[in-house]
């Protein structure tokens, strides 16, 4: 009988041996699904921020590029507007000065037309670049 008491302790000594593994094999896979389950949550929160961030820059530079293109059609309104003071003046130009007097005014409003669009495009360029 001693022998059977030795196989019994055996087999006790053996299955106790394999249900303390299993039970930290189970402890070491939950602790990883754990610790997948926060990377998996912290990875969804970086990405929600940055989405969130370029979301908020998308929608300054949309607005940044409306009032570009206000300004820009107010520019060329009033470019338009100068070129037909600078038509009714030619017409009514008749000596030399007042004729050059107008070639002077058609390089301002060039001028200004230029800058006006130049302006738009750089300040449109320094928000969109950081």
């Amino acid at each position: 009988m001693d022998w059977v008491k030795s196989i019994a302790a055996i087999l006790v000594l053996v299955i106790t041996f394999f249900a303390g593994t299993t039970y930290e094999k189970a402890l070491k896979n939950e602790e990883i699904a754990q610790i997948r389950k926060e990377y998996a949550e912290a990875s969804q929160a970086a990405q929600n921020s940055i989405v969130e961030e370029f979301n908020a820059k998308q929608k300054e530079l949309e607005k940044t590029l409306a009032d570009a293109r206000a300004r820009e059609s107010d520019a060329r309104a009033e470019s338009r507007r100068l070129q037909q003071r600078i038509n009714q003046l030619k017409r009514n130009a008749k000596s030399p000065e007042s004729r050059f007097a107008v070639r002077s005014l058609e390089a301002l409003r060039r001028c200004q037309a230029i800058v006006a669009r130049d302006s738009t495009i750089i300040e449109y360029c320094r928000k969109a670049l950081p």
